[in-house]
């Protein structure tokens, strides 16, 4: 997640280069980019609960939030980004 979609998408980048030379997963990064959330906090939201509903709210998700340089506003953005799931789950009666 950053504000800057475009170094969002880079940074994403660095990290899944050493997933898929790990997994030896055949499909590109930038397939992996395109069909997932990567960018500021409302694109990935939006794009979290599009994805969420249309899996019948059986998804997990794992957040990067290594662009973050400054602690307090990566654990301000996490705290936000728990409030918003617990609130969600209840609105939509999930367990």
């Amino acid at each position: 997640m950053n504000d800057n979609p475009t170094q969002a998408k880079a940074e994403l980048s660095i990290y899944l280069e050493d997933y898929l030379s790990y997994t030896q997963a055949e499909v590109s990064i930038d397939e992996i980019i395109n069909s997932n959330a990567a960018g500021n906090f409302n694109t990935c939201f939006t794009h979290i609960e599009e994805m969420a509903q249309g899996l019948n709210n059986k998804v997990d998700f794992l957040f990067c939030f290594e662009s973050i340089k400054l602690q307090e506003d990566k654990k301000s953005l996490m705290i936000n980004i728990d409030k918003i799931v617990v609130n969600y789950r209840k609105k939509h009666q999930l367990k």
